[in-house]
């Protein structure tokens, strides 16, 4: 008599505290790498007194929400991907030539957000006059 013995489904549910921990570890992480790259011309405009230091602020504040943003999104679909091509995996299911392929790291948004990063760097570099608050002489 054969017999087969090979698992038909999977019944026990993961644990999932790890998966989590790591993605918030990987997002503080982020936030930490980005904060400390535009600290970098913050602190260059501080120092050079620039008239528009707020700008630069703002500017250098988007950039750092962007970034982290960006990291953490890419680093979900990565995890994403790998957890479902795991499940394939394990339960029987996987089609190698049906599979989708691993999700790229997005080259586009990382180049932009470079360039976003040398623009913040350009503008608390140049030196602009503030703008006059003085009134004109009066002609008479």
């Amino acid at each position: 008599m054969l017999t087969n013995h090979f698992i038909l489904a999977w019944a026990q549910k993961p644990d999932t505290s790890q998966p989590y921990l790591y993605a918030f570890l990987v997002g503080c992480g982020a936030l930490a790498v980005a904060v400390i790259l535009v600290g970098v011309p913050l602190v260059i405009a501080r120092r050079r007194q620039h008239p528009y230091w707020e700008t630069c602020l703002a500017a250098a504040f988007f950039w750092c929400a962007c970034t982290t943003a960006a990291v953490y999104w890419t680093y979900l679909q990565q995890t994403q991907w790998s957890r479902e091509y795991q499940l394939r995996l394990d339960t029987g299911y996987l089609d190698p030539n049906a599979l989708a392929p691993r999700p790229s790291l997005h080259p586009l948004i990382f180049l932009a957000l470079a360039l976003g990063y040398l623009g913040v760097i350009a503008l608390t570099l140049t030196r602009h006059s503030p703008p006059s608050d003085a009134i004109p002489p009066d002609p008479t």
